[in-house]
């Protein structure tokens, strides 16, 4: 408990602060309240920069992961796969983020990390505000990118093992490419805004971007959650060995709910920090950071990573079964990673009604 004792003044900001002195129950240690604000100013920023620095070099551990794969893939097949796709965009997220956390952490960028917003010299600076939005913002869109990309390829099952690929090319893709490319015209419009020197923000979350955010990230979850359980019921039909089944539908499981998970939560929070009566330099803590950077981007950057670390069998390796569909109609390998490494034998016991579902599951095999 303290006691306290002054009157009220206005300092810059207007900021209304007591010209109080506070000391603690046995009356000693007498501060004055401005000093004692700046103390835990600087333990806060201290925390905070920390928090940045070890979320950074987490993100430069799995960078490294990354580019393993990424390298270990391009070096197996020539042609640009869906799966080499996946890895070259975790790839550049791992890259981005473990520049941009470690220049705030260990460098205090724009001294975001002790202020919460970016500091005078950086907001009158247009290249560099420019920068650093840039690169803080840049890997949510490859995120969406990412998860865009996976859905696709849940519904490219869903409406292969249906037998309703017309729909699939002549309308799935179609409003895929246009959601994608408008998400990518509008987020390179807030860059120009925020590059212009008569912007004024008294968020970092304005709330143009939170709109913006928001809904395309809603609209990508809404896909993913859809075909990922429309992907899991045709799964779940297949009839092939059951513990390559039911790995396979645990990881169709496991991927749908954790990014589904953090696009949700990750919304939400934009959503927060976005509000009028929320200022993100009176919010920044280690914690916020830990939420934002940590658990809604890693969490679902090591489920990927785990789930895309086998490759599938060569081409060349691997002779080409009758009735199995070509590589070119289905070159992204997720679901049946293990299926080719197995005896033929399960083949042999599937009727004729699930050909449809076999070849799907071959043709996933193939790079």
């Amino acid at each position: 408990m303290h006691h306290s004792r002054g009157k009220y003044i206005i300092v810059p900001d207007n900021v209304l602060l007591r010209t109080s002195e506070t000391k603690n129950d046995q009356g000693q240690g007498w501060m004055p309240t401005w000093a004692l604000l700046a103390t835990n100013g600087t333990d806060q920023g201290r925390a905070n920069r920390n928090a940045f620095a070890v979320t950074g070099f987490i993100y430069m551990c799995l960078f490294g992961a990354s580019l393993v794969q990424l390298v270990r893939n391009c070096r197996s097949y020539n042609s640009w796969t869906q799966q080499k796709t996946v890895h070259a965009l975790l790839f550049l997220v791992t890259l981005l983020r473990t520049g941009f956390l470690l220049a705030v952490g260990l460098f205090d960028w724009c001294e975001v990390a002790t202020a919460g917003t970016l500091s005078a010299s950086c907001e009158a600076n247009g290249v560099e505000r420019q920068a650093f939005y840039a690169l803080d913002q840049l890997p949510n869109m490859l995120f969406l990118s990412m998860y865009l990309l996976i859905s696709l390829f849940w519904a490219e099952i869903y409406y292969n093992a249906t037998d309703q690929l017309d729909i699939f090319t002549h309308v799935v893709k179609p409003v895929s490419r246009v959601v994608h490319g408008a998400a990518y015209l509008l987020q390179i419009g807030l860059w120009v805004l925020y590059a212009d020197p008569w912007r004024s923000e008294d968020h970092y979350f304005g709330r143009g971007y939170a709109a913006f955010s928001t809904t395309f990230f809603v609209l990508v979850t809404l896909a993913f959650v859809i075909y990922g359980r429309l992907a899991y019921v045709e799964l779940r039909a297949v009839p092939v060995d059951l513990p390559i089944r039911s790995r396979k539908l645990q990881e169709v499981t496991l991927v749908t709910a954790v990014c589904a998970t953090c696009f949700t939560g990750r919304s939400v929070l934009i959503l927060y920090l976005s509000q009028d009566h929320v200022q993100l330099q009176d919010h920044l803590t280690w914690l916020m950071v830990a939420l934002y950077y940590s658990i809604f981007e890693l969490v679902p950057i090591v489920v990927l990573l785990h789930f895309h670390r086998r490759f599938p069998a060569s081409s060349n390796s691997q002779p080409t079964a009758v009735g199995r569909s070509s590589p070119h109609k289905a070159p992204y390998r997720f679901i049946a990673d293990a299926i080719m490494d197995d005896d033929d034998e399960s083949d042999s016991d599937l009727s004729t009604e699930d050909s449809l579902r076999q070849t799907l599951l071959a043709s996933y095999s193939s790079p």
